[in-house]
């Protein structure tokens, strides 16, 4: 009992000290951002550079979420956005009730990116995302962002923040 008490305390250690969250900003291996209010952050580092941040809305009726994935390197956005796509259309939630927009060129991040409109029913529920993919720093960046269709709405101000405040150091 006691060594899985240890075990456990060194663990939750090792995770708070690889992820700082404090008074709304993320900082981790270089990428920083505020994170808004009512909002969560969880985290997951890949080996050979590669990083995968989520963050959700607090709360069991929020389902919105707004996710990076920062690969080293530039890769082509195209197949980038293929694997990406090719991904959801065989996992869950996606699967069998996603249907992708049409792909347009966008500035975000204060960079030309690949945007690309997406719906699906999660529990029956519609629901809404945009796959944001661009290059910045060395680094190739896939955003995903997704929300009930009735609460992107009340999400794009966090949206706007998570933008604005992104950043690559």
């Amino acid at each position: 009992m006691k060594a899985s008490i240890i075990l456990s305390s060194f663990f939750l250690l090792i995770f708070t000290t690889q992820c700082r969250v404090q008074q709304g900003v993320y900082s981790h291996q270089g990428i920083t951002f505020s994170v808004p209010d009512g909002w969560k952050v969880s985290m997951q580092t890949h080996s050979e550079g590669y990083q995968w941040v989520y963050v959700v809305r607090k709360g069991a009726e929020n389902n919105a979420s707004w996710e990076v994935t920062s690969m080293p390197g530039f890769m082509d956005l195209e197949a980038a956005f293929e694997e990406e796509t090719s991904e959801m259309l065989n996992s869950f939630p996606y699967q069998n009730t996603i249907e992708l927009g049409k792909a347009r060129e966008e500035e975000y991040l204060g960079k030309d990116a690949i945007v690309l409109p997406f719906t699906y029913r999660l529990l029956g529920i519609p629901q809404v995302g945009l796959l944001i993919g661009l290059k910045k720093h060395q680094r190739t960046l896939i955003f995903l962002l997704e929300a009930p269709v009735g609460e992107w709405p009340l999400v794009e101000e966090d949206y706007a923040l998570l933008e604005e405040t992104f950043d690559i150091l």
